[in-house]
């Protein structure tokens, strides 16, 4: 098979299977987007106060990922170090891998309601947390993995989000 073939190929293959998972997890609920008080359990007032307190990413993984979805999680560990490295070391970031099949991680897997292969964005202030999940990782647009991820961190950072 030529190289040109090859290539169309795997391109092929990598639409049906980014497809695949879209619709595979096309039925389940994500996180919730409204800022909820942690103590209380009661919705905020929906009016951005800000920036938050705290960012914290989250990439949820379950499994030995196929080549595909190993590389998105490659990519989102890759922005992280290459964009955020000042706001990590700070403390104002915070990012982690979090594997679903260890049974370690099942609450905060509850607490995010969280499905394999999603990014969640937590932002946390004062009292108050709000969890943004980000399923744009897996839309077929030509912005990069990497920009989108960038864009939202800074976007969640300056409370933009």
């Amino acid at each position: 098979m030529n190289k040109p073939m090859k290539v169309k190929m795997h391109s092929l293959l990598l639409i049906i299977s980014i497809i695949g998972v879209l619709c595979a997890c096309g039925g389940q609920t994500s996180a919730t987007s409204t800022p909820t008080d942690k103590s209380s359990g009661t919705p905020s007032s929906s009016k951005q106060l800000g920036p938050p307190d705290r960012v914290d990413v989250v990439y949820f993984t379950q499994g030995k990922p196929c080549h595909c979805i190993a590389a998105v999680g490659d990519a989102i560990q890759t922005t992280m170090f290459f964009n955020f490295q000042d706001e990590q070391s700070s403390g104002k970031l915070s990012f982690q891998v979090v594997d679903l099949d260890d049974l370690k991680n099942a609450v905060i897997a509850k607490k995010y309601n969280a499905t394999p292969f999603i990014l969640y964005i937590l932002e946390v202030r004062g009292g108050y947390e709000r969890i943004i999940d980000v399923p744009e990782i897996w839309s077929p647009r030509r912005e990069s993995i990497e920009e989108i991820v960038k864009r939202k961190i800074e976007q969640s950072l300056n409370g933009e989000l």
